[in-house]
């Protein structure tokens, strides 16, 4: 997927967020280019976890130019582990679900709920438990739920 200058992706951070199990940040805290991430120093990727394995998305300028119009960026899933491939498959299949239907400027539906309210009782979406209330997302062009509430996973450095 490629994106042009002015591009903001925070609506991919969070549909990915909501959407996919076992979703983190990584962290990078070295100069972009001196290790194996390609995050760039004190930023941070979208990252989803698997028994040792882990799959992060970065974006890279792939074309250089003299006015922001000439300039382009693409997506990078990079992966390690055994279950590193099949990761990045999923992590690269939201990233492309991401683009069909929410890039152009989708809004999902978002409903707060008491915390300990019943499955039965939340509209159809994405669940995201928290101590004190359980959020749904809803977005456009997703009508699948997750197998289990995402759970906020730790900072992996």
């Amino acid at each position: 997927m490629t994106i042009g200058p002015g591009f903001y992706f925070g609506s991919l951070q969070l549909y990915a967020a909501t959407t996919l199990p076992s979703f983190c940040r990584l962290a990078a805290y070295k100069d972009k280019g001196t290790d194996v991430t390609g995050i760039a120093q004190d930023s941070d990727a979208p990252a989803i976890l698997g028994d040792g394995s882990l799959a992060y998305l970065i974006h890279v300028q792939t074309r250089h130019g003299d006015s922001p119009a000439e300039k382009e960026w693409e997506f990078f899933v990079h992966a390690f582990g055994d279950q590193g491939p099949q990761l990045a498959e999923q992590l690269a299949a939201t990233a492309r679900t991401w683009d069909r239907n929410v890039r152009d400027g989708a809004k999902p539906v978002l409903t707060v709920h008491p915390a300990g309210t019943p499955d039965r009782q939340l509209p159809a979406g994405d669940v995201l438990d928290k101590p004190l209330s359980r959020l749904v997302f809803q977005w456009p062009g997703r009508n699948t739920l997750l197998p289990a509430p995402v759970e906020r996973c730790d900072e992996a450095t």
